[in-house]
C-alpha cells in the first residue's frame, strides 16, 4: 500500500446515533501505531538494572479511536466541533464503544515485530539475543 492518506476513509454511523457520522481511517499508519504504543506504555529507569515498564490499558482504544477519526458531523451552536482528544473525550459510552469495535474491525489491534535488520542481516532481537548468548 506504501503511504496512507487522512482522506482515504469509511463513513461509520453508529446505531447508537444514526443522526451522526465519523470518517474513520480505512487504515492506521506506522505514526499512528507509535503514537499508540507511546501513550499506553509507560517506562522508568532508576538503574540500569532497574527498569520499570508499565501499560496504560485504557489508552489503547482511546488512542486508536482518537488517531482514527479524520472528521465528524457534531457541531456546537453552528460551528464544527474539532475532533481532538478533549473531545473524544465527550463522546457517550455508547457512541464510543461502537467506535472501538469499527476501529478494531477496521485496524485489528496486533503487536508488530521488528522489521528493521541490523548489519549482518538479522533482526535487532535476534542479534541481541546472540550477543547475550555469546558473553
Amino acid at each position: 500500500m506504501g503511504l496512507i492518506w487522512d482522506d482515504d476513509v469509511v463513513r461509520f454511523v453508529p446505531e447508537s446515533d444514526p443522526e451522526t457520522w465519523f470518517d474513520l481511517k480505512r487504515e492506521l499508519s506506522s505514526g499512528d501505531d507509535d503514537a499508540v504504543w507511546e501513550a499506553v506504555v509507560t517506562a522508568s529507569v532508576d538503574t540500569a538494572e532497574d527498569v520499570r515498564v508499565g501499560f496504560r490499558v485504557q489508552m489503547l482504544n482511546r488512542e486508536r479511536v482518537r488517531r482514527s477519526i479524520v472528521a465528524w458531523s457534531y457541531t456546537h451552536e453552528g460551528a464544527p466541533v474539532e475532533v481532538n482528544s478533549q473531545n473524544v473525550d465527550r463522546l457517550d459510552r455508547a457512541t464510543y464503544a461502537e467506535l472501538v469495535e469499527e476501529v478494531d474491525r477496521l485496524n485489528p489491534f496486533t503487536v508488530r515485530k521488528p522489521t528493521t535488520k541490523s548489519a549482518d542481516g538479522s533482526s535487532p532481537t535476534t542479534a541481541a539475543t546472540a550477543k547475550r548468548r555469546k558473553t
